[in-house]
C-alpha cells in the first residue's frame, strides 16, 4: 500500500523492512520473517534510502 511522500508514492513495504530489520538487528532475520531472501530485504533498504535521500534534496 503506497503513501504519498512529495510528488512519489512510498511503498509500506519499504517500512515493513526497516522495522524488520531494527526490531531483528539483521538483515538475514528480518528477510526470514518477512519470507524474502536477503539480498530482496537490502534492496528494499537502498529504495527507501534513495527516496528519502531524494526528498532531502528538494528541501535543500
Amino acid at each position: 500500500m503506497p503513501i504519498r511522500s512529495g510528488s512519489r508514492n512510498l511503498d509500506l513495504g519499504l517500512l515493513r523492512a526497516l522495522v524488520a530489520i531494527v526490531d531483528s538487528g539483521s538483515f538475514s532475520i528480518a528477510a526470514a520473517r518477512l519470507g524474502r531472501t536477503q539480498s530482496a530485504i537490502s534492496m528494499q533498504i537502498k529504495r527507501l534510502a534513495d527516496a528519502a535521500l531524494e526528498r532531502f534534496e528538494q528541501r535543500m
